[in-house]
């Protein structure tokens, strides 16, 4: 990376392997659920490394949404789990779910996008996500050769009560999820964010 690249960078701080690896073995979306240990600041937003911010919204207007709340994350809705049929999530049963955690709201979330206040009451979600990671009690979809990383928060959000602050909350623009060609102006003024998770991306030019 070039000097010009590192100059972006107020901090660089390098992720201990075992908050990546379970018994030995990477599994790199662990890390996600460390992300309140890692952060040196009062308040983050996280975003995934595969998302590009837009260069109209400035991040100063979601920190100032955000001044009353201590915690958001993107979702698609979310459902009471006792209402939640077997295809509202891609992870895990929603039954499977309920029985081994117990009743509350299940999220389609997207962890893309992470919003926090240093609290003791998001520090104890964190902890619990943390916990979930290599404790979980239902059987579930392996991703990136893992478990994955929104199944230990929806598991943290029913123990805790913890939840984003509205459902739902989508502040990125991801192709793959609105499977449409949408217009820069549009995009602009609806969104804060591009994703690009999934590798897909259209052929439009987006200045």
């Amino acid at each position: 990376m070039n000097e010009a690249r590192l100059n972006l960078f107020s901090h660089k701080i390098e992720v201990p392997k075992e908050l990546y690896t379970t018994n030995g073995r990477p599994q790199y979306l662990k890390a996600k659920a460390y992300i309140y240990d890692l952060s040196p600041f009062d308040e983050t937003i996280y975003l995934d490394a595969d998302m590009l911010w837009l260069p109209r919204r400035p991040i100063t207007e979601l920190f100032e949404k955000f001044k009353d709340i201590d915690f958001t994350m993107a979702n698609r809705g979310c459902v009471d789990i006792t209402e939640a049929d077997e295809k509202f999530i891609n992870w895990a049963s929603p039954k499977e779910i309920q029985e081994a955690y117990g009743y509350g709201l299940l999220y389609n979330l997207s962890s893309e996008f992470i919003y926090f206040k240093k609290c003791n009451e998001i520090e104890q979600f964190f902890w619990a996500a943390q916990d979930s990671f290599d404790t979980l009690k239902v059987h579930h979809m392996l991703f990136g050769n893992g478990v994955p990383d929104e199944l230990p928060f929806i598991v943290a959000m029913l123990l805790m009560g913890v939840y984003p602050h509205t459902a739902p909350f989508l502040p990125s623009y991801w192709e793959l999820f609105f499977n449409k060609n949408m217009q820069a102006a549009q995009m602009y003024n609806k969104y804060y964010a591009y994703s690009l998770g999934g590798a897909v991306q259209n052929n439009n030019e987006y200045a």
